[in-house]
């Protein structure tokens, strides 16, 4: 097709289909709250937002001046950048070694207005009996099975490299109405579609809804999702049995993001990774502690977080995605061990 400089090409959308929230963004959170056990889903535009809209939704209910949020220093930037962004005062629980998650331990022993456990790799974090206001950041484990572990709210992403991908697109789960409603307000810029008024905002929001061109996408991941996560708990069983490398441990309820490799030092890791990488096997260091992050470099009293700072600095991960056939299964066990030899 030939267009003029300066003139369009004629687009022709089904007058039946939505390409902001409709009838599949509907379809979509409905299934999505029953695959989590959950009452409710609310879609929204990435897992980043996710997590934004909990916080926000938590706001009235925290009436003093200084919200404080406790969560993992071994995180993406989005599980802190999301509070920071709107005021809460972020402090940092060290993780244990078996989970990659918050030592929920050492967490009970600390104050805080909320508690905000990241289920890291996929890996569940055990809230166990904690008194206090619980949200939780799973976007990096749909498809695990965290029934009990997910607090009043949890974040979900379904990022391309997620377990169960879809685009740029996130999710809030919860069983709390209320807090079904309020969600709903704030990522539609607090606007009340259930009013006689088209332009009815009850609420302070911004404009983070999801589109039906991505939910129609996800709802047919979410319905592969069994099958996706089977081959990723398969590799990983290989993983486990085959590398001589320390690895992550197995938990049949861990959905995968990847498999965890954690080297002798940091020294150890660098050539881990250089060795994979001229060798095509793909993979990733863990992140760096949200303390050491430029940009919030200083922003805390200085702390240590023996076990988080081990894993973040020896830490890396490898492929373990339903994507993978056997035979590149093989080359990554084949050259991974091969390093360990040398």
């Amino acid at each position: 097709m030939k267009v003029r400089l300066g003139q369009m090409p004629e687009i022709s959308i089904p007058p039946d289909t939505c390409v902001t929230e409709g009838k599949d963004t509907a379809l979509f959170e409905k299934e999505l709250a029953a695959y989590m056990r959950t009452k409710y889903a609310v879609a929204v535009s990435s897992g980043t937002m996710a997590i934004y809209g909990m916080f926000q939704a938590l706001m009235p209910n925290v009436i003093h001046a200084r919200r404080m949020v406790l969560t993992s220093p071994l995180t993406y930037a989005a599980t802190v950048n999301a509070p920071a962004l709107l005021g809460w005062d972020v402090r940092f629980c060290d993780v244990e070694r078996k989970t990659y998650g918050m030592d929920m331990s050492l967490a009970r022993e600390m104050e805080c207005d909320v508690l905000f456990p990241v289920h890291l790799l996929g890996y569940p974090v055990e809230l166990g009996s904690y008194p206090g206001a619980v949200v939780t950041d799973a976007c990096e484990a749909v498809g695990s099975l965290l029934n009990g572990n997910l607090g009043l709210m949890s974040a979900l992403s379904f990022y391309p490299s997620h377990t169960v991908p879809a685009g740029e697109l996130g999710a809030i789960v919860t069983s709390v109405p209320n807090l079904d409603r309020v969600l709903r307000l704030l990522k539609d810029n607090g606007r009340d579609r259930s009013s006689a008024n088209a332009f009815d905002h009850r609420v302070v929001g911004l404009n983070y809804k999801s589109n039906d061109l991505v939910t129609s996408i996800a709802r047919g991941q979410l319905a592969l999702a069994g099958t996706f996560i089977r081959r990723r708990r398969e590799i990983a069983r290989r993983y486990r049995d085959e590398l001589k490398v320390e690895g992550g441990p197995y938990d049949r309820r861990c959905s995968y993001l990847g498999w965890p490799l954690i080297c002798s030092s940091l020294k150890s890791r660098e050539e881990m990774v250089g060795w994979l990488v001229e060798n095509d096997v793909e993979c990733r260091r863990m992140f760096p502690l949200m303390t050491d992050q430029p940009a919030y470099r200083g922003m805390w009293p200085a702390q240590s977080f023996p076990v988080a700072e081990e894993i973040s600095e020896r830490g890396l991960y490898i492929p373990c995605h339903q994507y993978l056939t056997d035979d590149q299964v093989d080359w990554v066990v084949r050259k991974v061990n091969k390093r360990r030899e040398l």
